[in-house]
């Protein structure tokens, strides 16, 4: 099963936490969904992976085809890029549900919304089986020129504030409120951006560079953590506890846990999305589950959700090199450098594998993305 499966199975169990999964659900049903192959997971994460001044460069490319999308991809492929997940419980499945309710008004132009991250594991620690986990935190974007993500996040809380169904629950969600926008909405100061340089993988290099370090500040200006609109009731009945109970610093912990959870999932998000509006990057394939759910059908078991999956598209330079060099294309894979994805701001590029080294000295593995 896919993750949106199991995020739709666990509509009104044990771990529809407040009814967290029956509110994705909803949405999730009608939304556009993807599921990413392996190849697209591997090249985005090494985007991720590029310099913040390069990242900011894909913010053109970075639109919502669709003002719902659900995209999903197998956990645990490329570690985590946040030295501080290291030890976190590696998912089976993880994906997010990307909403844009104005993204059809011209002026948005489809870059402005958020994110809500979801993961399943096959077994927790107290050997519960397919148990599901949904952010109570989103990533809200705004990716055009002159945006300010941080005037969306507050018009959001707002909105949650004045619209939380419990009137006896507001006071304790305000102060989360109040929490959040006092921590994350202001100006990071110079040593908190000199910090998390040194906690991303790949980034300590860019630690001293005022170029990038100003690049990462404008970076915060068009993404940043907020709360989920599928999450209000979760936060708030923690904040409720915390107020009420005898370990506050326990809260606070399970707060940061979750924002811990989905730091470094929005430069995700981004490199998918404008790999996706590049040209001749991504192929999509429909997923057809027919045969499989009649199968299912006949065990009394719901239909499984259609699907498109993308792979990737690359030139042909590969099979050109190999052909040039005069060997097979099985030899030639295996002493090619891998090839890589670049950003420029008038796509997302792919710079061709090369041949390194002398075959007859022994072959060089490296793992290969999947072509389509």
């Amino acid at each position: 099963m896919n993750l949106a499966d199991h995020i739709l199975a666990a509509r009104g169990g044990e771990f529809d936490l407040l009814g967290i999964a029956t509110s994705v659900g909803h949405y999730l049903e009608r939304a556009e969904r993807f599921e990413m192959a392996d190849d697209v997971v591997f090249a985005c994460n090494d985007l991720v992976r590029s310099k913040p001044s390069a990242l900011n460069a894909a913010l053109p490319m970075c639109r919502l085809p669709y003002p719902t999308m659900w995209i999903e991809y197998r956990g645990g492929l490329c570690g985590p890029n946040n030295r501080d997940s290291k030890t976190a419980p590696v998912p089976v499945r993880q994906g997010f549900l990307i909403e844009s309710p104005l993204g059809d008004m011209e002026d948005l132009q489809g870059q402005v919304g958020w994110a809500t991250c979801g993961w399943v594991h096959s077994e927790l620690h107290d050997g519960s089986r397919d148990a599901i986990n949904i952010s109570p935190f989103s990533i809200y974007f705004d990716w055009r020129p002159d945006g300010d993500v941080r005037q969306n996040i507050r018009m959001m809380h707002a909105v949650m504030l004045e619209r939380y169904p419990d009137p006896g629950g507001r006071p304790a969600l305000k102060a989360i409120i109040d929490w959040f926008e006092r921590r994350f909405l202001g100006n990071s100061a110079p040593e908190e951006i000199a910090k998390f340089f040194m906690t991303r993988t790949g980034w300590e290099k860019h630690s001293k560079d005022p170029k990038e370090i100003e690049a990462l500040r404008e970076s915060e200006r068009h993404m940043l953590p907020g709360l989920s609109p599928h999450g209000v009731k979760v936060l708030a009945a923690i904040a409720r506890h915390a107020a009420n109970g005898d370990d506050p610093k326990a809260d606070l912990r399970v707060v940061t846990n979750f924002l811990t959870d989905i730091q470094g999932e929005g430069p995700f998000i981004e490199c998918f999305l404008a790999m996706l509006n590049s040209r001749n990057c991504i192929a999509r394939e429909p997923v057809d589950y027919g045969k499989l759910n009649k199968a299912r059908a006949k065990r009394g078991k719901g239909p499984l959700m259609s699907f498109t999956k993308t792979k990737l598209v690359l030139t042909r330079a590969q099979p050109r090199v190999a052909d040039a060099s005069g060997i097979t294309r099985e030899a030639a894979r295996q002493h090619l450098v891998r090839g890589h994805f670049k950003i420029r701001r008038t796509g997302v590029y792919w710079w061709s594998p090369f041949l390194r080294g002398d075959g007859k000295l022994g072959t060089v593995k490296r793992a290969e993305y999947e072509v389509a």
